[in-house]
C-alpha cells in the first residue's frame, strides 16, 4: 500500500461488543474504500462548510469532496455572490481551505449552476470559466505537507521523507465562478427537457436501450438540461 512512516498510534484496552447469537461478522475498514471515504469526507465537508460560513457567511452554498480527489487530496466549493461586494471571498475561502487541511493540493470554486458531484461537469467548467492567468491560485507554498502525496518528497540527502520533512508546494486553488455582473455572459444554453417528452417518440424498450448507454456529462446534460 505504500512507504510506512513514523504517526500516532491508537492503542485498544478493551473491546465491547453486543451477544452474537450467530457466526460473527468481521468487517474490516480498508484504506480507499468507500466506508473509509464516506466517514472522512462526511467530516471534512462539514467542516470545510464551517470554515467558508464563520469567513463570511451566505455565500457557500455546499462542498463536495469526489472520490477521486481523496478524502484528503482536494475539496470542491459551490459560492453564490449576492451582490458585488461579495466577488472575491471565493478566493479568500479557497486560500483558508488550502493553508487549514495540511498537504491538500486543489480546491476548486464554482457557481451554483454547475453540479459539484459530477467530474465531467466540473471538468466543463474547468475548460470555459477558467483564466490561466488570474485564477489559478498558489496561496501557500513552504506549508507543511503531507506524506501521502509522492510530489512532495525530498530529494536524496536531505531528511527523511516524514511527516513535516515534506515539502508543500503551496496546493491549488482554481476560482471557476463566473464573475459577479457577468452572468449573462456565462449563461449556459439549456436543452429544453422539461418540455420534450422522448416517450412520444420512442418506444419504452429503445428509451431504457439509450439510458443504458449513457455515461458521464450526458448524464447531468439529460437530468437539467444544462
Amino acid at each position: 500500500m505504500g512507504k510506512a512512516y513514523k504517526a500516532p498510534t491508537f492503542h485498544v484496552t478493551a473491546i465491547t461488543m453486543r451477544k452474537r447469537s450467530s457466526r460473527p461478522i468481521i468487517f474490516p475498514l480498508g484504506v480507499h474504500t468507500a466506508d473509509d471515504s464516506n466517514i472522512d469526507t462526511t467530516v471534512r465537508e462539514a467542516a470545510i462548510y464551517e470554515l467558508c460560513e464563520r469567513l463570511q457567511p451566505g455565500i457557500v452554498q455546499d462542498v463536495h469532496i469526489p472520490y477521486c480527489l481523496t478524502d484528503w487530496g482536494g475539496v470542491i466549493i459551490q459560492v453564490k455572490k449576492r451582490n458585488r461586494i461579495e466577488e472575491g471571498w471565493q478566493r479568500n475561502f479557497l486560500a483558508a481551505i488550502l493553508s487549514c487541511n495540511q498537504g491538500m493540493r486543489l480546491a476548486i470554486a464554482v457557481s451554483p449552476d454547475v453540479d459539484i458531484r459530477s467530474m465531467d461537469d466540473i471538468m466543463w467548467c474547468l475548460t470555459t470559466r477558467v483564466n490561466p492567468h488570474t485564477d489559478i491560485l498558489n496561496p501557500l507554498p513552504g506549508g507543511i505537507g503531507q506524506t501521502f502525496q509522492p510530489a512532495e518528497r525530498m530529494t536524496a540527502g536531505e531528511k527523511e521523507w516524514t511527516a513535516s520533512n515534506t515539502r508543500f508546494e503551496g496546493g491549488m486553488g482554481i476560482d471557476a465562478t463566473v464573475p459577479f455582473g457577468y452572468e449573462q455572459d456565462f449563461q449556459r444554453p439549456v436543452y429544453p427537457v422539461d418540455r420534450v417528452d422522448p416517450f412520444k417518440f420512442f418506444t419504452p424498450a429503445q428509451i431504457s436501450k439509450a439510458k443504458e448507454r449513457m455515461r458521464g456529462w450526458v448524464e447531468v446534460l439529460a437530468r437539467t438540461g444544462r
